[in-house]
């Protein structure tokens, strides 16, 4: 069993190598590949003087284009001796997980599974230990989930997935961590839709593999933890990020579920108020 780990780093080179060293296994079943995002020269150099070694495949981007560009700078890298890898796995690199068990999961549940597309464990929230799931797709959803003060508290009610014997259907894994076939990845998936910014990039993945005929699953028995990313709170405002999300939610809308021009823009001015809500909230705290 060969396990290609793609990951993207974007100005947290210390927590990337402290991922990296966590998940090395001494067998060397699992190769790293990650690309780095920061287009910083002393991010860079610390990803490459610490992480030596020849399961270690460092990429450097030369702009900083999203997660998903990130992602398909690895998987394009790894094009070249992809029949040396059976699995890969897009992870982030600021989760906490039993690597080894979680793994041996995985493959055992993947090769099982029908019409499997990408599989990942349960994702708990760092902070409270809430589980995630996945995101719907649908405009109903959408709405929602973003009603000011409570709409989060109705997020669980669509979010769960059709639960299944020891998994749950979701449309889609979290992007947190999404495990599957190489295969599946280079032929199915790759180059990933690299028009979101920060969300619903894997939401779009979802789509392709929906109408491609697979299904997506949470592994209900085991977990990583998740929490809010720090980098891109200290890089981006909650209002700025409000505004990436919304934007984001608008294009998959737009693009894959081929909204009507009408829906779009009661959508449109409904994720305004939002954030002009949000805008006297915060100005008031």
């Amino acid at each position: 069993m060969r396990i290609a780990v793609i990951s993207v780093n974007y100005f947290d080179a210390v927590g990337t190598v402290n991922f990296v060293r966590s998940c090395i296994t001494d067998d060397h079943e699992v190769e790293f590949f990650i690309t780095d995002n920061s287009c910083d020269h002393v991010q860079y150099n610390i990803l490459k003087n610490t992480l030596n070694s020849e399961f270690v495949h460092l990429i450097r981007a030369s702009d900083n284009l999203g997660y998903a560009a990130g992602i398909n700078l690895s998987l394009d890298y790894l094009r070249g001796n992809s029949e040396d890898f059976e699995y890969i796995c897009v992870t982030n690199t600021d989760i906490v997980l039993d690597w080894r068990e979680i793994l041996n999961q995985l493959v055992l549940y993947y090769d099982n599974l029908d019409s499997v597309g990408l599989i990942a464990p349960k994702q708990r929230n760092g902070t409270d230990n809430k589980v995630v799931y996945s995101c719907k797709a649908d405009l109903a959803f959408d709405i929602v989930s973003n009603i000011p003060f409570f709409g989060s508290k109705l997020l669980t009610k669509f979010n769960i997935g059709e639960k299944l014997l020891g998994v749950s259907r979701v449309y889609s894994v979290p992007g947190a961590f999404m495990f599957g076939s190489t295969d599946l990845w280079l032929r199915t998936l790759f180059p990933l839709d690299e028009e979101f910014f920060l969300y619903c990039e894997e939401r779009s993945i979802g789509h392709v593999l929906e109408t491609n005929g697979f299904a997506n699953y949470i592994i209900n028995s085991i977990h990583y933890d998740h929490a809010v990313s720090k980098v891109i709170g200290e890089r981006y405002s909650g209002l700025e990020k409000l505004k990436l999300a919304h934007r984001s939610i608008i294009r998959f809308h737009r693009k894959y579920n081929k909204t009507s021009r009408l829906f779009m823009s009661i959508l449109i001015i409904y994720f305004g108020l939002i954030r002009h809500v949000s805008k006297i909230k915060t100005s008031f705290k």
